[in-house]
């Protein structure tokens, strides 16, 4: 797993279990998760959490969520670096 990947998703199971930090916190960690694995679909999903929706847009299933959450940690994208 990617170091950037691995980090974020520590970020994001911190702020999720410490009562005193806002929900947003964890969120926010979760749209960089979202740009760094290339996921459109949760960085989409936790910036409409983060903002609201707007009121023509489609309220996600949280199981949709959960799944593209789930794929993304799994299977991230192969990323070329160049050094």
């Amino acid at each position: 797993m990617d170091d950037a990947i691995a980090n974020l998703l520590s970020e994001i199971q911190e702020a999720a279990l410490d009562e005193a930090q806002p929900v947003t916190v964890a969120l926010r960690h979760c749209v960089a998760l979202g740009g760094v694995s290339e996921s459109e679909l949760l960085r989409d999903w936790a910036s409409k959490e983060l903002k609201g929706y707007a009121p023509d847009d489609v309220l996600p299933h949280t199981e949709l969520c959960m799944h593209e959450f789930i794929s993304t940690v799994l299977h991230p994208p192969r990323v070329l670096l160049l050094r």
